[in-house]
Parts: structure tokens; sequence; C-alpha cells
């Protein structure tokens, strides 16, 4: 019989929210108000009121790869191997009827900016996830074209999905800068070319402009670059 609901691998709901988890929290979101979905989750759901409006089905006693690589595609095998979305790369490796989102390829490009395990675990294992998918989304053309190259992924099986602004009416602009200033949103993170940005911003040379870095710290990277000595460049956590 058809199974016409889409499941959608709820592994955000246990996660920080960086922009991998808010891509999925916000997709999740638009496809619940159009399409029959079910949110699948691991018990260690750290966003207890998000799931509540999701209505997520939590499956399994595992959490993290335990969960998704073992509990997570035996459950869907026994319901049918039903269409499965998955929003931060892998999903269930071996598992084949499903999407996988791939962000980017910069474990690949750029190895050493990971730790050695995380590395290896994704060097060898997404081209695996990538080639068994029915589609790739990704958020970018440049992504697209990187996937392409690196995991030799044909570009027709693969969707670029951009991101987006939360149009919200409702948002409180507290705490703002006075005066004009240059607002990036990003983790404090060798990968996230924040040196580059302040390089260009030093040449801008304009006193009367702001660069305001908003972000989560990532260790020796954030105190290196939060050491910077320019009272015009001002960090939020």
């Amino acid at each position: 019989m058809k199974n016409d609901t889409l499941y959608i691998n709820a592994r955000f709901l246990t996660q920080p929210v960086t922009g991998v988890q808010r891509f999925g929290i916000e997709i999740t979101k638009q496809l619940k108000k159009t399409t029959n979905l079910i949110c699948l989750s691991p018990p260690n759901i750290i966003h207890h009121e998000l799931a509540e409006e999701l209505e997520a089905k939590i499956i399994g006693r595992f959490s993290s790869h335990l969960w998704e690589q073992i509990e997570l595609p035996f459950y869907l095998k026994r319901i049918g191997s039903p269409l499965l979305f998955n929003y931060n790369g892998l999903g269930p490796i071996f598992y084949r009827n499903k999407l996988i989102t791939i962000h980017d390829v910069s474990f690949l490009r750029h190895p050493e900016w990971f730790s050695k395990s995380y590395s290896l675990f994704y060097r060898t294992f997404t081209g695996i996830s990538a080639s068994n998918s029915k589609k790739i989304i990704t958020v970018s053309e440049f992504s697209a074209n990187e996937i392409v190259q690196f995991l030799n992924i044909p570009k027709d099986k693969i969707e670029v999905i951009y991101n987006a602004v939360n149009h919200s009416a409702d948002t409180k602009l507290d705490n703002l800068i006075d005066g004009k200033y240059i607002l990036t949103v990003s983790s404090l993170d060798p990968r996230k070319n924040l040196e580059k940005l302040i390089e260009a911003f030093k040449l801008l040379n304009r006193e009367d402009i702001k660069l305001v870095i908003v972000g989560a710290s990532n260790k020796i990277f954030n105190q290196s670059i939060k050491s910077i000595d320019d009272e015009r460049i001002i960090f939020f956590g």
C-alpha cells in the first residue's frame, strides 16, 4: 500500500540551534502547513515546545548516531519504508528511500578545520548516503557544484533550496546598536571566513559604521578573533 506521508528525521529537536538546525526547523514548519508529515525524534529532546508544536513522535531509546543509524531505519522498514527527509547530512546511511541535505562539503575541501574522527566519519559515509538517496538538497549553486566535484554525484540529482529570512511581524528589535552597522550572524568558527570579513571591513575605513558579529563561541579561534583591537567591531554571543 502506498504511503503518502512524509517522514521527517527530527533529530534537530535534540541539538542546539545553529544554521543547520534552523534550516530543518523552518522547513518543517512550512511543510506541516501543506503536507501530511510525521516527525520522528530520539527521546533526548531539548526543544520541548517545538516538539509539541510539530507533534513529534518519539521512537527508540538511543540518541545521536546510534539512533539515526540503527533505530530510525529499523522503525521505518517495519512500517513499509516510507520517504524520509533528512536535514543535516547523512541520515540513515543504508536506508534508500530518503532525501538528504548537504549544506556544504567543507569536511572534504578543508579537513583540517575538523577533528580527525569527525572528518574521517563524514569522508567515509557521506558519499555512500548521497549515492543511494533519492535526491540531495543543498542551499546554493556553489554547494551543488562542490557536491558534484567531490562526491561525483550527477547534477540532476541535486535540488537547491535557498536559505530565507523568517518574516515574523512580532520580532522585537531589542538592544540594537546606535547608528549604522553591518550585521553578520555566524558561529565564531574558522570555516565561516570571519577573518576575511574583518579584513574587508577594515578596508572600508568608515568610522561611522560598526561591524556587529553575533554567534556562538568556538574555543581557540573565538579567543583569537575576539582579541582584535578595534572598537568598531562588536561581538555578541
